[in-house]
């Protein structure tokens, strides 16, 4: 969906990323074509999409879905808005308390076979590989 003119609104956040987001379709404005995505509780996608896509974003409003677009990320990795190509909802099958109770090969928790790091985990320079993945220092 991305027009000139999203394009020269966000031409000084550099090029955008791919986006492919999970959560909970709210605030869905047909006049402002803008709608969010509440991932994780509190976080928030801002989203933008075509005149074409409105009707399936009402449908889909208040749903948890799924969507995939170009979108522009922040310093505090935070979406500051997804240009929406795409999105649909997750095919789910209603839980079924008998067939989980009867299952006969039920998954466990084995703690013997946990996979462990075999040497330290440095998460600061794990991050700051990611910055630098996406040009930021």
């Amino acid at each position: 969906m991305t027009t000139s003119s999203n394009l020269n609104e966000h031409e000084s956040l550099g090029t955008p990323e791919q986006a492919l987001v999970r959560g909970w379709l709210k605030d869905v404005d047909l006049k402002l074509r803008t709608a969010a995505l509440y991932v994780n509780g509190d976080r928030r996608a801002p989203l933008r999409f075509s005149a074409s896509m409105g009707q399936e974003m009402i449908r889909l409003q208040t749903e948890f879905v799924t969507v995939s677009g170009q979108g522009w990320i922040s310093d505090d990795d935070q979406w500051i808005v997804i240009d929406v190509e795409e999105i649909t909802r997750p095919e789910a099958k209603p839980f079924d308390l008998d067939e989980f109770l009867n299952n006969p090969n039920p998954r466990t928790f084995d703690p013997d076979k946990i996979v462990r790091a075999s040497e330290p985990f440095d998460v600061d320079e794990f991050l700051r590989c990611i910055y630098e993945a996406r040009g930021r220092p």
